[in-house]
């Protein structure tokens, strides 16, 4: 069965959030791990150039793609009223970290039990690689973030950045190990490395909007 809609929901911060129970509960009901992209492009840019469908983004700053901008006590009347089924909120939390928390946590309490929900932060520190052990390099293909429609494109991606991700669809989701975001963005999480390009081709499948992506 396809989820009926999906909300993603991309916080930038230097800073690091408050505590938060509502984003610590979405964690240790789903999966996560950490998204790449190329050095000459950005997080947004790369999941929005391989979206399977049309989609809302509404943000509180300007940002690099097509989007509503809005004051930020505008952003969940605007997802509620939204038709589309895959919607993106962009929030900018430097200098306003308590209030943004409080929209977040809003979202998802709104809709963790309706929708598929993700949480992504973003800067974050490249996630260690297990290529980089000696010897499991000698053994582990290279991994599939490497790689854009079958080109390899390894030697292009920024590794000085990457973002966390946490995903929660309701009787779906494998359920991770961590138990709060702190704990999980020390870890790679049960989804590893994903390249952000292609993000929203594992989204756009829950939503039957195209094939699946990967195994």
């Amino acid at each position: 069965m396809y989820a009926s809609k999906a909300l993603i929901i991309l916080v930038r911060s230097n800073l690091a959030l408050p505590q938060s129970y509502i984003i610590n509960s979405l964690i240790s009901r789903g999966c996560c791990g950490h998204l790449v992209w190329k050095t000459s492009d950005t997080l947004l840019r790369s999941l929005c150039s391989s979206s399977p469908a049309d989609f809302d983004l509404f943000s509180n700053i300007s940002v690099e793609v097509p989007h509503t901008q809005l004051s930020i006590t505008n952003i969940e009347a605007d997802v509620a009223n939204s038709k589309k089924k895959l919607v993106i909120v962009v929030l900018d939390a430097s200098g306003h970290e308590s209030e943004t928390l409080q929209i977040i946590e809003n979202l998802i309490t709104s809709y963790i039990e309706l929708f598929r929900v993700s949480f992504i932060l973003e800067p974050c520190e490249f996630p260690q690689e297990r290529e980089n052990n000696s010897i499991i390099s000698d053994i582990l293909p290279k991994q599939s973030y490497n790689f854009k429609d079958c080109v390899d494109i390894s030697e292009s991606i920024n590794r000085n950045v990457s973002a966390f991700y946490a995903d929660y669809e309701k009787n779906y989701t494998r359920i991770d190990w961590s138990q709060s975001l702190e704990e999980a963005m020390k870890e790679k999480g049960g989804n590893q490395i994903i390249l952000a390009d292609n993000y929203l081709k594992e989204i756009g499948f829950r939503l039957g909007l195209c094939p699946k992506y990967g195994s």
